[in-house]
């Protein structure tokens, strides 16, 4: 349905927005003008809002997600409170199914906010938390974990990291209680970590602590480690059949076990910080001007949409070169074109065929 199927009684468009410039505050404070390219998109059609299938909506939620984010790590920042990112994972082997071990971290990352080691904390963070969820594919199978921004009133981080310290014996605890490996050497030094928010180095410098949060779909999987839309991506690009339909079995398993998992919670108390937050003030600018490339008209009036979506990526980039009439003329050459999007796959490799479900 996403981007596919019309909305009845409106017509479906294809849009344009020029080059401009857009003014935005850096982190610094400072108002800076930015070069926003040419950027084409559709109007009239139905989006699905899915966040952990859809590759479109994800990248759209999690945009206003970072957002919000930042805005409460700025506005803890102004209160002088200390973040903490915490990660909570588990040791798994390769043979346990992505149900199981997510059933089971899931179960221990409940209970722990039922310890009075948890109830402690949460009196120390006045600024809240907010928790996302991430799932990645290893060597040794199934990989989900929290990622936890914690906003403590402490006077210092060694001060905020002897706080969360506290929790590590009873996670280690909770592992062992859901039927994890929570006694381990390797549990105790890999299951609990935690850093500061803004001195995560590698790991969280590419997006800044907020992005690190909500910006899983732009992520690549570290070593061998695939994010499920490296695998989603594998399931047809891969050099083999059998690492395709791999690949495919392993995203078909992801989505039937994660749908319907919220990615991203934020506690009462972060969510205030979210609305108390106020951005420093940007001159007003007028909104850039969207230039029709093409119209496909409404539901049912020729059906020219139901041939043109074949099409639809196709269309898009060239919507976005040279000039409008460039544009205009450049989709619809690709309208008159036989190839469909399929012609965008790279290189000669056959078709994988349909998906095959897990487990059969």
């Amino acid at each position: 349905m996403c981007s596919w199927t019309q909305i009845a009684g409106q017509e479906t468009r294809l849009v344009r927005v020029e080059t401009h410039k857009k003014l935005k505050v850096s982190k610094g404070g400072q108002i800076k003008s930015e070069q926003v390219p040419t950027r084409a998109f559709y109007r009239g059609l139905q989006v699905c809002g899915l966040r952990w299938v859809c590759p479109c909506c994800t990248i759209k939620k999690s945009e206003g997600c970072r957002a919000e984010m930042n805005a409460a790590l700025a506005e803890a920042r102004k209160r002088g409170l200390q973040p903490v990112m915490l990660t909570l994972t588990a040791r798994h082997k390769r043979s346990m199914p992505l149900a199981e071990i997510q059933g089971k971290i899931a179960s221990a990352e409940k209970r722990l906010k039922t310890t009075r080691h948890w109830k402690r904390l949460m009196k120390v963070a006045t600024g809240g938390f907010a928790k996302a969820v991430e799932v990645t594919h290893g060597a040794n199978g199934w990989h989900p974990h929290f990622h936890i921004i914690l906003l403590l009133d402490c006077d210092s981080q060694p001060e905020a990291f002897e706080e969360v310290e506290e929790l590590r014996e009873a996670w280690l605890h909770e592992l062992t209680c859901a039927g994890l490996d929570g006694t381990s050497k390797k549990a105790v030094e890999h299951s609990f970590d935690y850093c500061g928010a803004e001195e995560a180095g590698e790991y969280v410098s590419k997006w800044g602590a907020g992005e690190e949060m909500t910006l899983a779909g732009s992520k690549v999987g570290r070593g061998k480690g695939r994010t499920p839309w490296q695998l989603l991506r594998d399931a047809r690009v891969a050099e083999t059949d059998a690492e395709r339909m791999k690949a495919g079995a392993l995203w078909w398993e992801f989505i039937q076990v994660m749908k319907g998992v919220h990615q991203l919670r934020q506690s009462p108390a972060f969510r205030q910080l979210v609305k108390e937050y106020e951005p420093p003030k940007v001159p007003e600018q007028p909104d850039p001007v969207e230039t029709e490339v093409f119209s496909f008209g409404r539901k049912g009036d020729d059906g020219l949409w139901l041939f043109a979506r074949h099409r639809r990526s196709r269309m898009q980039d060239k919507a976005e070169e040279g000039t409008v009439e460039d544009a205009r003329q450049g989709v619809q050459e690709v309208m008159l074109d036989e190839r469909t999007d399929e012609y965008l796959r790279k290189g000669d490799i056959p078709d994988p065929g349909p998906l095959i479900e897990h487990g059969e």
